[in-house]
């Protein structure tokens, strides 16, 4: 295969799988990006850039999403949260091209290997680069691992925060640092396109099939803190997100600049 082009400053490579050849395995099956943090196939530089390896090398895209009982905060609240914008995003997968495997471990006694059984038949791996929270531990740990190139891409913010080497302590200060690069990198995602649409169902035992009907029952099932309500006014995936969005376009744009820090206004995005 062809050797993997030299990333940007989006992107990191976090391991040496290829040996320092820069160049993947002959018999790999797919790309496979690794949804972590940016839960979504649009707007989404990771996974742009998993297309791209994609292509280069002539191989479909599989997009992995899961979901463990074994999460430090795992309970009702989050994981309805995460489980509401699975069906949508397995069809607007389908509908793009692309395959698609969630799944959710619900038993601390259930194998938590799936990452690695995918890998195994995958040319890379793309995942979200996120300097907090699990990610940052999943990225450190699995790479070593992985056996396979391994990329973090920087979906998270407009400007990369490679860009910035310096820690800083105060929004005037970084402020205008931001400002200085936010056109070169304030431009939109286009859309994802794959020259090899996916026709593997190999991989269809790992997925989990989430539906309106049935997350209940998925969620009484899973080994998880049941003690935390479910949220009464939030709900997880893209349409949900894009309601919440127009509402606020049409509503609290306008009133945004001056009572954002009142928030009794309730004038933010939310």
């Amino acid at each position: 295969m062809d050797q993997i082009q030299a990333p940007s400053a989006r992107v990191r490579l976090l391991n040496n799988a290829s040996s320092g050849t820069n160049i993947v395995r002959e018999s790999a099956g797919y790309v496979l990006y690794w949804a972590q943090a940016n839960r979504r196939l649009d707007s989404n530089q990771a996974l742009a850039f998993a297309a791209e390896l994609a292509n280069q090398w002539d191989l479909p895209l599989l997009v992995y999403e899961g979901l463990t009982c074994s999460h430090p905060f795992a309970n009702d609240r989050l994981h309805r949260f995460i489980l509401e914008g699975v069906p949508e995003n397995e069809r607007r997968a389908a509908a793009l091209g692309l395959g698609y495997v969630f799944h959710l471990r619900r038993k601390r006694s259930d194998p938590n290997d799936a990452l690695y059984r995918l890998a195994t038949d995958t040319a890379a791996v793309v995942t979200d680069d996120y300097p907090s929270y699990m990610v940052r531990e999943h990225n450190c740990r699995v790479s070593a691992k992985i056996g396979v190139p391994y990329y973090a891409v920087d979906a998270s913010c407009i400007v990369p925060m490679a860009l910035f080497a310096k820690q800083e302590y105060a929004a005037r200060t970084i402020r205008p640092k931001i400002q200085k690069l936010l056109g070169e990198h304030l431009r939109p995602v286009g859309p994802v396109r794959v020259k090899q649409r996916w026709k593997n169902a190999s991989q269809d035992s790992l997925h989990t099939r989430v539906t309106a009907e049935n997350i209940g029952e998925l969620l009484a099932n899973s080994e998880i803190d049941h003690a935390v309500p479910l949220s009464a006014g939030f709900r997880g995936g893209r349409t949900a997100g894009l309601r919440c969005l127009r509402f606020f376009l049409k509503n609290n744009l306008v009133r945004y600049a001056k009572l954002n820090r009142e928030p009794s206004a309730q004038a933010t995005s939310r």
